[in-house]
């Protein structure tokens, strides 16, 4: 399993806070047993780039798909076995990732275009060196893509107005939508102008739901099964 970590603080004095806040170490106990965990690094610009290349880095793409086989090949496992999860910036990565390299997927809530968070200023500090959108350079990986739809399992909800509206304008019929809804009281609705508290919480609530996802694939791989019989 690649694990791509989404973007937690902004402008953090330490890197690490930066490009990888949350590798979520204590996922190999709640996934299926001998699975080989590889946590990428955004690594790049100030806050990362969502896993994607910038002028000063015009090679970032390759070098993460060159490390996710790399390690497959030490690792002596078969590519249908390989699968790319993350949740917002980092399910942003691992549906780019996996479309690239024709990698099964689970991603939670991905931000698929960052104008919410230009409303007040770059806060993450990317400027040009990426697209404000994703969405094309997804749907043109969508249209080649040699997965099947239930390869490319995307989580998300309609309650959630930072990450939704974008979504949707994904070629959807070429994956798997799996949408739900919070139970929310009035003042759990999140008033803020661009959504982000919304967007976190589901995020948050919804790690099991996540993790159910990755260990469907994980227990349907035929090495896992091969261990099992």
């Amino acid at each position: 399993m690649v694990w791509f970590p989404g973007l937690l603080s902004y402008n953090h004095g330490n890197a690490r806070e930066n490009f990888f806040p949350n590798p979520f170490e204590g996922i190999t106990d709640s996934i299926a047993k001998n699975t080989v965990v590889l946590r990428i690094a955004d690594s790049n610009l100030i806050n990362g780039s969502y896993y994607l290349n910038t002028p000063n880095f015009g090679d970032y793409e390759q070098n993460i798909q060159e490390l996710i086989e790399k390690t497959a090949k030490e690792e002596g496992i078969l590519r249908e076995n390989i699968l790319c999860a993350g949740s917002s910036r980092g399910g942003m990565g691992a549906l780019y990732h996996g479309l690239l390299g024709n990698y099964a997927l689970v991603s939670m809530d991905p931000v698929v275009d960052r104008s919410p968070w230009l409303q007040t200023g770059d806060v993450q500090l990317m400027f040009d060196c990426i697209p404000v959108s994703f969405v094309d350079k997804l749907n043109q990986l969508l249209e080649k893509t040699k997965l099947s739809a239930e390869k490319i399992q995307v989580i998300t909800s309609p309650q959630v107005p930072i990450t939704y509206p974008f979504i949707i304008q994904l070629k959807t019929w070429k994956l798997v939508l799996n949408t739900y809804h919070m139970r929310l009281s009035d003042e759990q609705f999140d008033y803020q102008p661009y959504g982000g508290k919304m967007h976190g919480d589901f995020v948050n609530r919804n790690i099991p739901l996540l993790l159910m996802k990755i260990n469907e694939f994980l227990y349907g791989c035929d090495l896992i099964e091969d261990v099992i019989d």
